[in-house]
């Protein structure tokens, strides 16, 4: 990896900086963790509320934002590190209007904690294309529409970065409340109402779970995409890795990654150094010990986390092809993600919660699952539900939640 010299004053002043931001990553993670409320640290306008299975951050901007609204709509959003999706539904509540849905999906990187100015551009471009096409279909005046959001983000545990976010997003004069959760908070409040897991299995990996009695679970998920195990980043990343160490004996079927040298202060690198903090912090809090700067550094050089879901795509359809010959780097990457897959059950039995329900989500997710033989599944089949989540869904559930808790009415009793 290259990296280009500086001036004496100039890396005095990044490493000055980067231990400031060390320092600061830590004591706000480590508060996060205690359930600390952190209001304070940037405004009234936020209240941190206890989820079900990870907090809720809700953002009220100040002033009053609402006298040009005619029709409020509630809008959900996931956003995963490979892909961002918008729902948007019309609240007819009080207009004679029916209720109008949209659903968008992006390529875009929905992981908050790497570039939250970027992932707020790319969920309000989202918000501002659902929000036209209901005006289209409702026959609506576009500037009459005022919004709510509820947004399942992955990587949202950092408060620092949820805040760079929230800013982004405060900007549109539409928005009367964001609240922002974990993505697999969205999807169990698809499924679940008092005890379950989830477990999610895409560009990257995180299993979050409740039991009845006991303090909500998280099971990987900590530090960077391409370090969780099983993962689209961690199967591409390990059949490179095969592939660099038999290169010169094979015909290399599928392309490695065109990875590119980081220059400090580069353009697109610039986003990082602060989400470096983070990562050390989440790393000694999760008790992991295989979390490698090389699985990080790869990640800032791969750039688009696209990249991993389409290049796991490809490996999976390799792999399952009857016209082409065993490939042995794709069947040693894919069978240490099935073993990664197979021992995190162990792990949730461990935690105290081998007796729970749970529910899989995500790219890489159904097909681990089917690749397990019928004794693999034996001991799984009865929790696993079959239900297909919809996290969008648990998005929305979460915003009509927030609407019946806020009414004034004590009479009116939620759902």
């Amino acid at each position: 990896m290259k990296i280009f010299s500086f001036s004496r004053k100039t890396t005095f002043h990044f490493i000055c900086s980067w231990l400031l931001n060390v320092f600061r990553g830590f004591v706000i993670t480590l508060l996060l963790a205690s359930n600390t409320s952190l209001a304070d640290e940037f405004s009234d306008a936020l209240e941190i509320r206890e989820g079900m299975i990870s907090p809720w951050y809700i953002y009220t901007p100040p002033g009053d934002r609402d006298k040009h609204c005619n029709i409020h709509a509630q809008i959900g959003v996931d956003g995963g590190a490979s892909t961002i999706r918008v729902r948007a539904v019309t609240n007819a509540v009080g207009h004679y209007i029916p209720e109008f849905k949209v659903d968008l999906v992006t390529e875009a990187n929905g992981k908050i904690v790497i570039a939250p100015e970027m992932v707020a551009r790319d969920t309000q471009h989202l918000i501002d294309n659902s929000l036209n096409q209901l005006a289209v279909e409702g026959n609506l005046s576009a500037d009459s529409i005022c919004y709510s959001a509820v947004l399942g983000m992955s990587g949202s545990e950092d408060l620092v970065s949820i805040q760079t976010f929230l800013e982004g997003l405060e900007q549109d004069h539409r928005l009367q409340k964001a609240v922002v959760v974990s993505d697999a908070e969205t999807v169990w409040h698809d499924v679940f109402e008092q005890q379950g897991i989830v477990i999610i299995i895409g560009t990257g990996h995180v299993i979050r779970g409740r039991a009845a009695g006991q303090p909500d679970k998280q099971i990987s998920g900590f530090s960077a995409p391409s370090s969780d195990k099983p993962s689209a980043a961690r199967l591409t990343h390990d059949y490179d890795d095969c592939m660099d160490e038999i290169t010169f004996f094979s015909s290399n079927k599928i392309e490695l990654f065109n990875k590119k040298p980081v220059h400090i202060g580069q353009k697109e690198f610039k986003h990082f150094p602060r989400t470096i903090p983070f990562f050390y912090a989440q790393q000694v809090l999760s008790g992991k010990s295989d979390v490698e700067q090389r699985a990080f550094f790869s990640m800032v050089q791969v750039q688009n986390n696209k990249e991993y879901a389409a290049r796991a795509k490809i490996l999976n359809d390799y792999r399952t092809n009857p016209d082409v010959s065993p490939d042995f780097c794709v069947e040693y990457a894919w069978n240490k993600a099935k073993y990664d897959f197979l021992r995190r059950f162990d792990d949730i039995a461990e935690a105290g919660m081998g007796n729970v329900p749970f529910v899989i989500q995500g790219s890489m997710a159904e097909p681990l699952w089917d690749d397990l033989s019928p004794a693999e599944k034996a001991p799984l089949e009865d929790l696993k539900i079959k239900k297909k989540p919809d996290a969008l869904g648990g998005a929305l559930k979460i915003a009509k939640k927030l609407h019946c808790l806020s009414r004034e009415t004590a009479h009116q009793e939620c759902p």
